[in-house]
């Protein structure tokens, strides 16, 4: 995790930070028609988002997201940040789910849960 301003600047100066962006990140995203889920981001950092967008329009990754909020007010928030329409372009489904209202502590199958692994399938 990296905190603080210039993100980029400071992955770019650490090598396993660098590593895990380059040989990691990048290299799982740029495979063909993958399906990334993101679970609580807030698609605010550049930087990720950059390596998202530009494995959208180059490898046709799709986008899932698993959030809190409302799909309209996600959706909102989405096309605001940095590449949003890139991302909103590719979002193939967005579940207002806080996770433990999806994975409840009691272990108990949900809806919510549900409906997510019936999109995993698809």
């Amino acid at each position: 995790m990296v905190i603080g301003g210039n993100k980029a600047g400071q992955i770019a100066r650490e090598p396993l930070l660098q590593w895990y962006t380059e040989e990691i990140f990048k290299k799982v995203l740029s495979c063909p028609n993958r399906h990334l889920w993101v679970v609580g981001y807030s698609f605010r950092d550049e930087h990720i988002n950059n390596v998202i967008a530009e494995s959208i329009t180059n490898h046709a990754l799709n986008l899932y997201t698993i959030s809190p909020s409302d799909t309209t007010t996600f959706t909102a928030e989405l096309a605001k940040s940095p590449y949003g329409e890139i991302l909103l372009a590719r979002l193939c489904k967005h579940f207002p789910y806080a996770l433990k209202d999806v994975y409840p502590a009691d272990g108990r199958d949900t809806l919510a849960a549900q409906q997510i692994h019936k999109a995993l399938q698809q």
